[in-house]
């Protein structure tokens, strides 16, 4: 073999090196598009129809994030429960396997039991299970161990990606969902449901071990600024949650300078975790369109917590006295307060005034 020849071979394997390495890249991408069966978005709304015998349930589920000293993650809850004023009773395993309290690490999502709302602030990072490990692969499984005595778990859930295919539910046809086995299996007994999870949605299908189906009729998960951690256009991380953690002075001034480099008025939404109607008010920016986008296009809203494990007195002494909750603090881009409204004012029967609250914030708006 002469040199020309040596160069021509040579040439040939560093192509073929090559078209390997490009269809393993081509691979691996393909492979990082099903990580998102189990989208954790905040305020996600799910609504499911379940058939058993001759009984029909219709259920809508809330997906909330919650965070403590020791993690953060998410949670479902019932609507109805959602908007009770005893939320801390409030059944939160609904709707979904695993232990109750989700939340993702690079490629694995995580599983902590937590049977309802009460529980959320003593739950801990330790006593975390491994759900799910993206991407998904066919024949991969995961067991989860509940009911520990010592080292010895009286509960082991199985769950197992037996494999992709095409589902047809009440909300419609859905390809390539992942379809996953959920053995539950005590020390006599073991029992079999099957889940469908389709991509960038989540749950759409469930038949339950008593062999009721459960099928998902809508879905709403609300995407941009300011949901799911998505940044404003200048790179601020808008607070959506009443956190007791929180450094609340700061995010004030950080609210203020956001406003100063956009142009909007900021509103210091204060209130808690354990108010009812700031979970119901939540629920209506979700729901009246019209009154959140001028919110967000005119506005820096900022959640301020008030709670008996942090009153925020400091934040807000500078303020006038609050009577009820929540409470709107309207201030401009230099921090300076414009207005202070009761929310009460805005209400009707059981949620918000469209007319009223549209009207509040019109009236509070940067001028053109």
């Amino acid at each position: 073999m002469n040199i020309y020849q040596r160069k021509g071979f040579l040439k040939f394997i560093i192509i073929i090196l090559l078209v390997i390495i490009f269809q393993s890249l081509k691979l691996h991408a393909i492979e990082r598009k099903n990580d998102n069966y189990f989208p954790l978005v905040d305020y996600s709304l799910y609504t499911y129809e379940g058939k058993y015998k001759d009984k029909t349930y219709k259920d809508t589920i809330i997906l909330k994030t919650f965070s403590n000293e020791s993690l953060r993650g998410y949670y479902f809850v019932k609507k109805q429960d959602f908007v009770k004023k005893n939320y801390g009773r409030a059944s939160i395993d609904t709707n979904m396997f695993g232990l109750g309290f989700y939340y993702k690490e690079g490629d694995k999502l995580y599983t902590t039991k937590c049977k309802n709302v009460k529980e959320l602030n003593s739950l801990s990072k330790f006593d975390r299970e491994v759900m799910l490990i993206f991407p998904l692969k066919k024949g991969k499984k995961n067991i989860i161990h509940d009911m520990k005595i010592l080292k010895y778990s009286l509960l082991k859930m199985e769950i197992t990606v037996i494999d992709f295919e095409t589902v047809n539910v009440l909300a419609g046809k859905f390809d390539n969902c992942a379809k996953i086995k959920i053995e539950t299996r005590l020390p006599f007994t073991k029992e079999t449901a099957y889940v469908w999870l389709a991509k960038n949605i989540g749950l759409v299908k469930w038949e339950r071990t008593t062999k009721r189906i459960d099928e998902l009729v809508s879905w709403k998960i609300p995407k941009g600024y300011p949901y799911n951690g998505n940044l404003s256009p200048t790179g601020y991380i808008p607070v959506n949650n009443y956190e007791p953690l929180r450094n609340a002075q700061k995010d004030i001034q950080d609210a203020i300078i956001e406003s100063k480099k956009t142009g909007k008025h900021v509103i210091l939404n204060v209130g808690g975790f354990w108010c009812n109607w700031c979970r119901i008010m939540d629920l209506f920016f979700l729901e009246d369109k019209k009154v959140s986008e001028f919110l967000y296009k005119n506005y820096v809203m900022v959640k301020v917590n008030y709670s008996k494990e942090n009153k925020n007195e400091a934040a807000l002494s500078q303020y006038p006295k609050i009577s009820g909750y929540p409470h709107f603090f309207v201030l401009d881009s230099k921090g300076n307060l414009l207005h202070s409204q009761s929310t009460g004012k805005l209400d009707s029967g059981d949620s918000y005034s469209h007319e009223a609250f549209y009207s509040f914030l019109r009236k509070w708006a940067p001028s053109d």
